[in-house]
């Protein structure tokens, strides 16, 4: 989708010369003059305390979830210590220390709540999909059934792009979602047990298409295109279901990154995906591979 194109900001920095009057007054050579040291915002800190917090009731769980977990939410306190988290490089700022939060359940709500505060406060499309993508890990950690997988990708800079944009890329997740589950419905046998759900599951994407669809307005696609999918049967069916429902969960998670209506979609689209049997990739909504 567009917004994982990792491209570099450009800063323009502005000089200007001004003239004045003679000033009697002694002022200090600004050459000396210490900069202002670098602090992070009330949000994020929030954020890193909340990780702190949730990384200590997970080492109460079993493995292999446990372990799963905690490489994923150190990453994360990680990536927020960094002076740049979009650039990488080494921690800038201390470890924070984690609050008073006991139990599993009561960490992951303090760090989902975080997480869409800091998420709310970021500046630039770039930062806020870092946060939304803490936010959906997070959502994905109350499931300790499917630990998360590591698949290489880390959040970096982007330019803002239109949520006009957006849209149709993440519409072409959800039809191809929806091509895979006709198709799966065609395999299952009657008594198949998945069989209601995954006809649950169609009638569910066909909504979250038209709402798709009605954003984009007059410039919709006239009818849903074919998308080639993995080879689908019996026994590949659930992996590559899976896959399908993490693409949507990255469609839009990138919308949700654009408008805040897409917020609460992104959100829900983690309990879908993990219905299918998805494991959730350490960074949600960011992909691995070559700019674009």
């Amino acid at each position: 989708m567009p917004l994982d194109r990792r491209q570099l900001l450009t800063v323009l920095g502005i000089a200007s010369l001004a003239g004045c009057a003679p000033d009697p007054t002694i002022h200090g050579d600004p050459a000396h003059v210490a900069p202002a040291e670098p602090t992070q915002g009330p949000a994020v800190v929030e954020l890193a305390t909340a990780l702190a917090g949730l990384q200590r009731a997970i080492g109460d769980e079993p493995d292999p979830w446990r372990g799963a977990a905690t490489a994923q939410v150190e990453e994360w306190g990680e990536r927020l210590r960094l002076l740049e988290p979009l650039e990488g490089g080494d921690p800038h700022f201390p470890a924070p220390t984690a609050g008073t939060t006991e139990g599993l359940a009561e960490a992951l709500t303090a760090t989902t709540t975080a997480a869409l505060r800091a998420a709310e406060s970021a500046e630039g499309q770039a930062m806020r999909l870092l946060h939304l993508s803490i936010l959906a890990g997070a959502t994905g950690l109350g499931n300790t059934a499917l630990p998360p997988v590591t698949d290489g990708a880390a959040p970096a800079r982007f330019v803002d792009v239109p949520t006009s944009q957006v849209l149709p890329v993440t519409l072409s997740h959800v039809l191809a979602l929806l091509q895979g589950l006709e198709r799966g419905l065609g395999l299952l046998g009657r008594d198949d047990p998945a069989k209601e759900q995954v006809a649950t599951r169609r009638g569910e994407v066909r909504l979250l298409r038209n709402r798709i669809t009605e954003a984009i307005g007059s410039n919709r696609p006239l009818q849903d295109a074919h998308y080639e999918l993995p080879p689908i049967d019996a026994t590949t069916f659930g992996p590559v279901w899976a896959g399908l429902e993490l693409a949507v969960l990255g469609g839009l998670l990138g919308l949700a990154a654009t408008q805040d209506s897409w917020v609460d979609p992104a959100v829900s689209q983690v309990s879908k995906a993990q219905a299918a049997g998805a494991q959730l990739p350490t960074w949600p909504g960011w992909v691995s591979g070559p700019t674009g």
